[in-house]
């Protein structure tokens, strides 16, 4: 999966940023995290989101375990280890063969729906393979 920060979110009550004193320390109970009563805000958002970072699983990660899955990010920048990107460059580049100056928004959402429907499965497989194929490259 891609490293966009919409697939790393975390859990609804996993402490933000702009938490309160109070729900900062009873998080840092929670998790074991020791503090001091003179401890400032700022120290304690320190600890606990390193704490955080490291120990606490975005939602997607957990959804996937208990289904059996494992989900591993792929490094930032490297999309073209997505399959997925390589189908959304397929899919417009039939839309786009088809653009003249006189295009309209209508006519392009209608040949995007046109293009995914007709998007084989041979193709995709292809998509898959370029990108495992890239995978395998990397890794030599």
């Amino acid at each position: 999966m891609d490293n966009a920060k919409y697939h790393k979110k975390l859990p609804p009550n996993t402490p933000r940023k702009g938490s309160r004193r109070s729900d900062i320390q009873a998080a840092s109970k929670f998790y074991g995290l020791p503090y001091a009563e003179s401890d400032t805000r700022a120290i304690m958002w320190e600890k606990l989101s390193r704490h955080t970072a490291e120990h606490v699983e975005p939602e997607i990660v957990t959804m996937a375990k208990k289904k059996g899955h494992k989900v591993v990010f792929t490094p930032p920048h490297y999309s073209d280890l997505q399959p997925i990107e390589y189908v959304w460059a397929n899919v417009k580049g039939e839309v786009e063969r088809q653009y003249t100056k006189d295009t309209t928004f209508q006519q392009v959402r209608s040949r995007l729906d046109t293009a995914f429907k007709t998007l084989s499965s041979k193709t995709v497989q292809g998509c898959i393979d370029k990108a495992r194929a890239h995978l395998v490259d990397l890794n030599a």
